[in-house]
């Protein structure tokens, strides 16, 4: 089932894929996404190996070769040039990731590599390795974060109301102490219908953010085919307001004059 869930996710890569180019070069709209892609599943090696086309037929210089174990969960996702080489400079990753999994079917560990031998970071976040902490209802606990000496970079911890609702997030630094600053701590509200209805900021000491002009706080309305979002500072002084629309994959901001 895990592998056929895979399978239709690769159906929508198209609208996900960021834009690698040929070379990870930016060569315009009609150049950085594919157009077609090709999927080759070798179910004796559980391996699977997706090649991307331009619209004109020629085939990007890259290719995504993910490893699958007996459950169907990808245990290997390496991003690999024609000559079956590890491509570098692949955007917001690494060229080779690597995901350990519990007895759930969670994800509990997950690390970025330039090949099987070289640690790297993620692109982005420049952290070499992520683990995750779950309770026994599948609820991510803790997310931590580690440089590639094995050091903690920053953790974030969560909790849940009763619905099974992320109430409470915290932002922690190295030392697992609340990060200084006005967004530390998030705490959440929802609706009879578990929708988030009002997200407000903590700073490290827990306390409520009360600088003039600085989101406090932010209440979400929603209505049938969109939902408002306003952002106060702790004077109940409209900082901003958006109507975001969308089909739940794709969301679309338009920021309200006040």
């Amino acid at each position: 089932m895990k592998t056929l869930n895979f399978l239709l996710w690769l159906l929508t890569l198209p609208l996900l894929l960021p834009a690698q180019c040929e070379d990870f070069e930016m060569l315009g709209p009609s150049y950085c996404n594919p157009k077609f892609y090709t999927v080759r599943l070798d179910t004796l090696e559980r391996q699977l190996t997706e090649s991307y086309w331009r619209a004109d037929g020629t085939r990007f210089n890259w290719q995504k070769v993910y490893q699958l174990d007996a459950a169907g969960n990808i245990i290997r996702e390496a991003t690999m040039d024609t000559l079956g080489g590890f491509k570098e400079g692949v955007i917001c990753s690494a060229p080779l990731i690597k995901i350990a999994y519990d007895q759930s079917q969670n994800p509990v560990e997950i690390s970025y590599w330039k090949n099987d031998q070289t640690k790297a970071n993620h692109d982005c976040q420049h952290f070499h390795r992520e683990t995750r902490i779950y309770d026994q209802r599948q609820r991510m606990l803790e997310h931590s974060f580690y440089y590639r000496n094995g050091k903690m970079t920053n953790r974030i911890r969560y909790a849940y109301d009763k619905n099974g609702n992320r109430k409470r997030v915290t932002y922690l630094d190295k030392n697992n102490r609340p990060i200084p600053g006005n967004k530390s701590i998030v705490l959440v509200k929802y609706d009879a219908q578990n929708r988030e209805i009002k997200r407000s900021y903590r700073s490290q000491d827990n306390k409520k953010v009360k600088t003039p002009g600085t989101v406090s706080y932010v209440v979400t309305e929603y209505f049938a085919d969109h939902r408002i979002e306003t952002q106060y500072d702790a004077q109940k002084q409209v900082l901003r307001k958006e109507r975001i629309s969308g089909n739940g994959a794709v969301s679309i901001k338009e920021a309200i004059k006040n």
